[in-house]
């Protein structure tokens, strides 16, 4: 008997066939998915959270009390910098090896 794991990666499905002998060792690759997956909806939620900080920054800010063109450029800078640091080094992971260290064994 086999087992078949279906995956969804974006809009595409796709699944594979695992013979009956192999299952533990998948049941430590499918941990490790799901962890990833609570780990990028993690992420999301906290890029969105980010999005809505920025906008209330944001309407704080009066164009108004701003003096010049270049202090406008300077706290447009800052924000930016700001909010990619947050949003690109924070939030968006691209390494999970500590994830597949946990759950693969060697």
């Amino acid at each position: 008997m086999d087992i078949e794991l279906k995956f969804i990666i974006g809009d595409t499905e796709f699944s594979i066939d695992v013979r009956k002998n192999f299952i533990e060792a998948r049941k430590d690759n499918y941990k490790a998915l799901m962890t990833i997956g609570r780990m990028q909806r993690r992420d999301e939620v906290s890029r969105d959270n980010a999005l809505r900080c920025l906008d209330a920054l944001g309407s704080m800010y009066k164009v108004g009390q701003i003096t010049s063109e270049e202090q406008i450029t300077q706290h447009f800078n800052a924000l930016l910098t700001t909010l990619n640091t947050t949003m690109l080094d924070k939030h968006k992971r691209r390494d999970f090896t500590a994830v597949f260290d946990r759950y693969i064994q060697k």
